[in-house]
């Protein structure tokens, strides 16, 4: 009888001991889990705050903000940028990019301006929680890199510019077969040159390698009345004309009369690249802070838009030839 008790007293002793270490090991398991979880929560935390940082920095280096005007500082509450802003950049058109690349459901911006200081404050929260504190100051001493890239591209018909409703068009200059052209059907939106070639037909404007030299000043003298005085000549420099004796009296003209011309092979020719490779030769130059004219194709042109809109949202400016020659002479009075 004794035995027995003992033994039953032994098992509830072993039982007891049972449950004691489980519930130990349940204890720690949930503290361990509960740890982890936090940690991942905290993991998380950081990593969504380190992507909004990174998105803010990229938005500003897409504007052509270099990382010499952005000074970046620790908080306790959040990250503290203090941004110079260059003259050529405004302050809202850098307030619409964060509020259409950065916020969504759960990050949001908050502007205000510091009148006394002179600078926009623009606040960046997740979830209500801060997450970058940001000041903006205009610089009117500092100004980002804009080469200026002009695009001539060559049409043979009014109908291929009759097509085009875009204001990007603006932007090029197209160097047009006269033969199609005139005073009247030229649409004013748009930016020209004439080109000197083998293909000029028109009888009143026919520019021939055997004609003499009064019959070549006739002609240059109605197509510069008929297209302006001021439009841009470019002479095909491979063609019979640009080799000829006749060619001698058109630039003795052009000279005397003090119409500026130029030839097309000393522009760099992009017309047989797809829209890959005019980006790479556009993004070299512009790496190399070099200004420069393109001969392009309009189609692969046309393909480029987008790759060309991020270029002017940092600062390259792409003009036609006339709005390069205005600034040109601007620069050169002051």
């Amino acid at each position: 009888m004794l035995s027995n008790q003992i033994k039953i007293i032994f098992g509830l002793f072993v039982i007891a001991v049972i449950l004691i270490f489980a519930n130990l090991l349940y204890n720690t398991f949930s503290e361990n889990e509960q740890l982890v979880e936090e940690t991942i929560m905290k993991s998380d935390e950081i990593s969504e705050k380190s992507g909004i940082e990174y998105k803010f920095k990229q938005i500003l280096l897409s504007r052509g903000i270099k990382t010499e005007w952005i000074v970046e500082k620790n908080s306790k509450k959040s990250k503290v940028f203090q941004i110079k802003i260059p003259n050529d950049l405004t302050i809202p058109e850098l307030i619409v990019d964060f509020s259409t690349q950065l916020t969504n459901d759960s990050i949001s911006i908050k502007t205000s301006e510091l009148v006394e200081k002179g600078k926009i404050r623009l606040q960046v929260f997740s979830k209500n929680q801060q997450i970058i504190d940001s000041y903006f100051q205009k610089d009117k001493l500092i100004m980002r890199d804009s080469p200026r890239i002009v695009f001539l591209t060559i049409i043979n018909s009014i109908e291929e510019i009759g097509q085009m409703e875009n204001d990007f068009f603006k932007e090029i200059t197209f160097l047009i077969n006269i033969n199609e052209f005139n005073q009247a059907n030229r649409n004013p939106k748009y930016d020209y040159a004439i080109l000197f070639n083998d293909l000029i037909v028109e009888a009143k404007y026919k520019l021939e390698e055997s004609m003499g030299k009064k019959e070549i000043r006739n002609s240059l003298s109605r197509i510069l009345n008929d297209f302006g005085w001021e439009t841009p000549i470019y002479i095909d420099s491979e063609s019979n004309l640009s080799n000829s004796i006749a060619f001698s009296f058109i630039k003795e003209f052009l000279n005397t009369n003090k119409v500026k011309f130029s030839y097309l092979n000393r522009i760099k020719n992009l017309t047989e690249l797809d829209e890959k490779e005019l980006q790479a030769i556009v993004n070299l130059r512009i790496l190399n802070k070099k200004s420069e004219i393109f001969l392009v194709d309009l189609e692969t042109l046309s393909k480029s838009q987008d790759f060309i809109i991020q270029l002017k949202k940092r600062g390259v400016k792409f003009l036609s030839l006339s709005e390069e020659k205005r600034m040109t002479e601007t620069e050169i009075s002051k």
